[in-house]
Formats: structure tokens, sequence, C-alpha cells
């Protein structure tokens, strides 16, 4: 990834997360990792395996009808916010989007993913680090989780080689 393609990435992150309200540093660097380590910005769908994850952050269907379903349901001023940070509608972040609807919206609208994987991290009860080691366990912890394939040395390694 060259340094322009990672300044517009970022540049994305940060502005859908600030709309969204829920915006730090730390977090634009980690929503950043995350990215690079799911898809390494390349990849819009899930290789290998069931193929159900989508979008640069390899969001799941399931994951983001989650965020919707046991989330934004409950929070019409947030859920308001995330639609507008993800330029849709309020229908595409309410309940009774079908999983269909919701897997094309992940694959074409790269705000719209941002915000469902800011929104998994968002609802872990834990302050997100500062620091890059700290970042690369929060993210294996929380987003890729203990059965997941992904090793915090290679996150560190990858981020270091690309973004550093």
């Amino acid at each position: 990834m060259t340094p322009e393609q990672t300044r517009q990435y970022r540049s994305m992150i940060k502005r859908v997360i600030t709309r969204m309200g829920m915006y730090s540093k730390e977090v634009e660097d980690l929503m950043l990792g995350t990215g690079l380590y799911e898809s390494q910005y390349r990849y819009l769908r899930q290789i290998g395996g069931s193929g159900v994850a989508k979008s640069f952050w390899q969001v799941e269907v399931a994951t983001a009808q989650d965020n919707i379903n046991s989330y934004l349901k409950f929070r019409q001023s947030k859920s308001r916010m995330c639609a507008s940070a993800a330029l849709v509608s309020v229908q595409y972040v309410s309940p009774g989007i079908k999983d269909e609807e919701v897997g094309d919206m992940l694959e074409a609208n790269i705000a719209y993913a941002i915000m469902h994987a800011r929104l998994k991290y968002w609802r872990v009860p834990k302050k997100v680090p500062t620091d890059l080691e700290g970042q690369a366990h929060y993210y294996k912890k929380y987003y890729n989780s203990a059965q997941g394939k992904a090793k915090e040395e290679e996150y560190i390694k990858l981020y270091k080689d690309v973004i550093l």
C-alpha cells in the first residue's frame, strides 16, 4: 500500500467514525490496522472458507445484524448518526433489513463497512490501547476472536511494514 493510499483510507476512517461520534486517534489507528490485517485493503469478500465476511474489514453479515438488532435498535439517535456517517438511509441500520441487503452494503459501501467495524469495537467494554502491541492484542481478542486465525505478531509486523 502506498503512503497516498494509507492517507486516503485513514481519512475515510476518521471521517466516518467522527460522524458517528466515536472518534479517537487510537481507534483511527486500530481501524486502519484492522482493515490492513483483514484484507490488506485488497479484498471485499472473504477468500476461502464460507465467504461470509465482507469489505476491507471482513465484517460478517451476522455481526452487522447484531449491531443493528442488539445495539442500534435501542439507540435511535445513535442509529441516525450511524446512518448519516455511512451515507445511507436509516432503514439500512434498522431491524428488518435483509441479510442480502446488509451483505451488499458491506461490499459496496466503504463507509457502511467502517461503521459496522467501529460498532463491533465500540461495544467492547474495554478502552482501546494507544500502543501498537496493545492494539494488536485488542484486535485479536475482540475482533478476530480466540478461535480466529489472526496472530498478534503478524498484525504488528504488517502494520510496521506498511503504515509506519
